[in-house]
């Protein structure tokens, strides 16, 4: 479900603002689902850029960033298989013919205006008093062709169908029709473990509303059955 916050206008990811989290949790308890989204990210991004033409030693190396190209380039893989989108910040130089600096932004960290032209950042989504004091809140705006100064957004998800209650400003992973049997797995993993803690032990009583079974036989029995 996607609504518009009334305070800051921008669209909720999820009822409570909270559907990243959830994909993120799917992913923690999955085993074999958390397998296959390491091995698609090292399968993409795992050796790294390669130049085919052209000196782009500069921009691999981003050296005004706390990563390299090829370090931000498996962080975007990884929120690609997650999430079904990606992110990253740019910074003009003063000059205004080149971006100077890349960096990673963690898409889980994102919300968007309904023009998508708008993009929210916030430390921790989980608290409903959102500021730039309490959880450091900012904007950033999309990518402006005609105004190359400051910084801006770049951000892809996968083009997708808008369901009921979508604004469609979200993307949608690509195992979405996979999320039923991957909970399936999650809650499985969590009964079974639920069942070893408990040693096994048998939640249900029987109880004879007419007296007990005349014999241990029939007592038996009732028990099997």
């Amino acid at each position: 479900i996607e609504e518009q916050d009334r305070m800051l206008g921008f669209i909720k990811w999820g009822k409570k603002n909270d559907y990243p989290y959830f994909l993120v949790d799917l992913y923690n308890g999955s085993a074999w689902h958390q397998g296959i989204i390491k091995n698609k990210t090292h399968y993409i991004a795992g050796g790294g850029l390669e130049v085919v033409t052209g000196n782009l030693e500069r921009f691999l190396n981003n050296s005004y960033s706390d990563f390299t190209m090829d370090e931000i380039v498996e962080q975007l893989a990884f929120d690609y298989e997650l999430f079904g989108a990606f992110a990253v910040k740019g910074t003009w130089n003063l000059e205004g013919t080149r971006v100077a600096v890349w960096e990673y932004l963690p898409i889980d960290a994102i919300r968007i205006s309904s023009d998508e032209r708008m993009y929210y950042l916030s430390d921790d989504w989980t608290m409903q008093q959102q500021s730039p004091e309490k959880t450091n809140l900012r904007t950033i705006p999309a990518l402006d062709e005609a105004k190359k100064v400051g910084s801006f957004v770049l951000y892809y998800k996968d083009p997708s169908k808008k369901a009921r209650k979508e604004h469609g400003v979200y993307p949608k992973p690509v195992y979405q029709g996979g999320i039923t049997a991957i909970q399936t797995d999650v809650d499985i993993s969590k009964f079974n473990m639920y069942e070893l803690q408990n040693g096994f032990k048998s939640g249900t009583m029987i109880t004879f509303m007419d007296g007990f079974p005349e014999t241990q036989e029939e007592a038996e029995s009732f028990k099997n059955q």
